[in-house]
């Protein structure tokens, strides 16, 4: 539902993510603004992964007291405590027990860490943190920027990269245009399989520019898309990028799109899945509902948030429930995922339980 925390939790991992680059925390202002309104004076990151097969746990707890923030800091890769912080002191080790060092510092251990000493797995971590990416596509400064942009296929210099907005898709596809054209044509054949819509390279008003391409004798200007379209050609170039970084994070991709296009939504998912692991926040039945239902147990994992007065936000995993409710798993196989959340009323009793 909304306001259940969804976005909260995407802002809570680009926190997070931008906390490893930085190696610094964020101001006692910004937590304050941002996250607990008023409320709670401390919030915990828990992260639980297996690098290279071996279990590692990190832990930081950010604490706001008074005009000072304290944190702690943990990290134990496969049971050996590496790093043992507390209110900004500590101790840190190598990852076989060797080499215990004191540690002092307003930075974040886990990166400064990793950078001496005994550590494959803590800087293997670091790298992972560090690597992730976030997009939220807007299509009115996409077509602000390709409204802008004069850029003509040879022009570029370097390789662009699609950001967290979109605003560099001309610059990209302008790219590839050039130089890997076989990327550029397979955005255009997604496009077209979708949308009956082609993209290439015209000249409109003596400016060789973007457009779309349907069949009639004029072109029309890409920057004259539907937002839905943009959204499109955005998450095609997303799935053609050489180099997807091991986890994506995608606010609400259902956005702007009309409901025939979402199957094609969850294929692109399901493709870039294969090689990253990817994170979605959703309102839409009909785009859970276009996913397999036997891949819950597999590849899929679907997390319900509520918020509790009082609490915040919780998370409840639909896989675990599902098992202990036979109805609510027959619904899954007879309906889908989708009707079986938004329609099927057999999780009412989770989403509105009482404090």
């Amino acid at each position: 539902p909304n306001a259940s925390g969804k976005s909260n939790v995407l802002d809570a991992l680009s926190l997070f993510n931008k906390m490893m680059i930085a190696e610094m925390l964020p101001s006692i202002e910004f937590i304050r603004e941002h996250l607990w309104a008023g409320e709670a004076r401390d919030i915990t990151f828990q992260l639980q992964v297996n690098v290279e097969e071996i279990p590692t746990q990190y832990g930081l707890e950010l604490k706001a007291e008074d005009e000072n923030l304290l944190f702690d800091e943990t990290l134990l890769v496969d049971d050996v405590p590496v790093i043992s912080i507390q209110n900004g002191e500590g101790k840190v080790q190598d990852e076989n027990r060797e080499n215990l060092t004191n540690y002092k510092s307003t930075k974040l251990a886990l990166k400064s860490a990793g950078d001496y000493g005994n550590k494959p797995i803590t800087s293997t971590l670091t790298e992972f943190v560090k690597s992730w990416e976030f997009y939220d596509f807007q299509p009115q400064l996409i077509r602000t920027h390709l409204s802008r942009s004069s850029a003509v296929p040879g022009e570029l210099r370097g390789s662009p990269k699609l950001d967290i907005r979109g605003l560099r898709l001309a610059e990209l596809l302008s790219d590839w245009h050039k130089n890997t054209r076989t990327d550029f044509d397979s955005v255009s054949a997604s496009l077209e399989a979708c949308t009956n819509l082609k993209i290439d390279y015209c000249e409109i008003g003596g400016t060789n520019q973007i457009c779309l391409l349907e069949g009639y004798r004029n072109p029309i200007p890409l920057a004259r898309a539907s937002d839905g379209t943009l959204r499109l050609v955005g998450y095609y170039i997303l799935l053609n990028q050489p180099d997807l970084p091991p986890l994506i994070a995608i606010e609400e991709p259902e956005r702007n799109l009309h409901p025939g296009a979402l199957k094609n939504i969850t294929n692109v998912l399901e493709q870039i899945a294969k090689h990253s692991q990817v994170v979605i926040t959703t309102h839409s039945s009909q785009l859970l509902d276009n996913f397999k239902s036997e891949s819950l147990s597999d590849s899929l994992g679907v997390l319900l948030l509520r918020n509790r007065p009082g609490l915040g936000t919780e998370v409840l995993n639909l896989e675990d429930i599902r098992g202990k409710r036979a109805a609510l798993d027959g619904w899954i196989a007879d309906f889908g995922i989708g009707s079986a959340i938004f329609d099927s009323e057999l999780l009412q009793d989770l989403m509105e339980e009482p404090v």
